[in-house]
């Protein structure tokens, strides 16, 4: 076994050899850079706390929010739209970007007749997901309602370009060309 034997000096020059001495100017950027990467790193943490405070607060908006929405849906069962209503309009208070209820509280706006709401939800519902074909044939269903024919015909149309296999919206389609004596156009909607 060879072992390797490291001379000494007896002066002390081997600790310049094993820590060599940084010139001056070395020195001076080197503690130039200390406080701008001690005010980085507490720049990083102050952000990150930010970040992980604003994540908490969004999680307990959303929370809230389910949690009026389930009431609501409680009291939309229990045929107590009003107090339905109040919830709903709590969830969006809570997460105003919340599909479900801007949703249940058009569907509750139009079961007491006040279509204008009941269009404003579903157009603000449509807004977040236009693509959802339930929201397209409510709207639809509010202008057969209100005899505007041509204005449901359009929002069940606009239901088929996005799911053109769908029955409920053939259907519904359907009803509009019947009541325009477009007998023709309702039976093809119908097979």
């Amino acid at each position: 076994m060879v072992v390797k034997e490291t001379l000494i000096a007896e002066d002390g020059d081997w600790m310049e050899e094993v820590f060599p001495q940084l010139d001056s100017e070395e020195e001076k950027t080197r503690d130039r850079r200390k406080p701008i990467a001690l005010a980085l790193g507490i720049i990083i943490l102050l952000l990150l706390a930010y970040y992980l405070v604003h994540l908490y607060w969004e999680h307990r908006r959303n929370v809230l929010a389910i949690s009026h929405y389930k009431q609501g849906v409680e009291y939309y069962n229990q045929d107590q739209l009003d107090k339905a209503i109040k919830e709903y309009k709590l969830s969006l208070k809570s997460n105003p970007k919340y599909k479900e209820a801007l949703s249940s509280l058009g569907l509750a706006y139009f079961y007491q007749g006040k279509w204008e709401e009941a269009i404003e939800q579903y157009r603000s519902a449509l807004a977040l997901d236009p693509k959802d074909i339930d929201l397209y044939n409510n709207l639809g269903t509010i202008y057969l309602n209100q005899g505007y024919l041509d204005k449901a015909a359009e929002e069940y149309k606009t239901a088929l370009r996005i799911a053109p296999a769908d029955a409920v919206t053939h259907s519904n389609l359907g009803q509009v060309y019947f009541y325009q004596n477009k007998l023709d156009s309702a039976q093809a909607e119908y097979e």
